[in-house]
């Protein structure tokens, strides 16, 4: 099984430091490694290994464009790449009010166990109470 560093935690790939920009020595391996992995790409090999190669291609091309290292490349990104921000809390009811939503539910689940608004209560009354 392999190691995941993208899971690590403390993990570089998740730093907010900014990108070292490339020395001369630096864009002249990139160079070098573009081209390797392109003439790698021509021969065959599993899907799986294929996938990982292009996206190296990508990775360098994008390194290469920007003149910095680090995984800017947006498609290569795992996850949403906009979070949608932290959960907005939500509002708790009265006392008296979960009380009378419960025996309400009680109520709907003597006439009928499998009702569908049984369940929407029981889903209000976790998320409220």
């Amino acid at each position: 099984m392999a190691f995941k560093i993208k899971k690590f935690y403390g993990s570089p790939l998740h730093s907010s430091s900014p990108d070292r920009p490339f020395t001369a020595g630096d864009t002249k391996r990139k160079e070098d490694k573009l081209i390797k992995t392109g003439k790698q790409l021509e021969g065959e090999m599993s899907d799986r290994k294929r996938n990982r190669k292009e996206n190296k291609l990508l990775k360098t091309a994008d390194q290469l464009e920007r003149n910095a290292s680090g995984d800017k490349t947006p498609f290569l990104q795992h996850g949403p790449p906009h979070p949608k921000g932290p959960k907005k809390p939500v509002q708790k009811w009265s006392k008296e009010k979960c009380d009378a939503k419960r025996k309400e539910l009680k109520k709907v689940l003597a006439k009928d166990p499998y009702a569908e608004f049984g369940s929407i209560l029981k889903e209000q009354i976790a998320k409220h109470c």
